[in-house]
């Protein structure tokens, strides 16, 4: 079971290059994603990280032309994006009118419907996040998807973001874990 701590410790390995970027599941710590009763809000934290944030929520998105519009609008995407996937692939290879110090983070939330109401478009969708994640990984600007899931409800073949083991000593010199897309 994650708790709340491991939520936490594991978004700070991310934001500080202790694990690899990728494509997760990362169950927000409580009251929600958005702030914890103890610390900062996740995009300020990745902020002074030097990391970019992006909220996508797609609660009201049912479908493929919905969820491309809402990429438009929460990317901030430039005036050329055509709300198609390819061009969705291309503006999120380039984000060239959002710099980055260090990284960009995606928190994608409320997917269910899309995934419930359009299974093919929500699969693309994670294929064009995997596929800009691979494109940005051997950059100074990684980029990682963080998808919130649902109470009892998972997304097949996405790992979940944990924090790295610390070894006996309680220090953290476990294993590292880049290069995991999540495919």
């Amino acid at each position: 079971m994650t708790t709340d701590r491991d939520a936490e410790r594991a978004l700070d390995d991310l934001l500080a290059g202790r694990l690899g970027a990728g494509v997760y599941q990362w169950r927000a710590p409580v009251p929600t994603a958005w702030a914890t009763v103890e610390g900062p809000d996740w995009r300020d934290r990745a902020a002074k990280a030097g990391w970019r944030t992006f909220t996508v929520d797609a609660g009201r998105v049912r479908d493929g032309d919905g969820f491309l519009k809402l990429c438009g609008e929460a990317f901030d995407l430039p005036e050329w994006y055509g709300e198609n996937w390819d061009a969705l692939q291309d503006c999120l290879t380039d984000l060239s009118w959002a710099p980055a110090r260090h990284g960009y983070l995606v928190l994608w939330e409320r997917w269910t419907g899309l995934a419930e109401d359009d299974q093919k478009a929500f699969r693309t969708a994670l294929d064009v996040f995997a596929e800009a994640v691979e494109w940005w990984r051997d950059t100074g600007t990684p980029m990682a998807v963080l998808v919130l899931p649902t109470p009892g409800l998972e997304v097949a073949g996405i790992p979940r973001l944990a924090p790295r083991p610390a070894d006996d000593a309680g220090n953290d010199s476990g294993p590292d874990r880049r290069g995991d897309p999540g495919r």
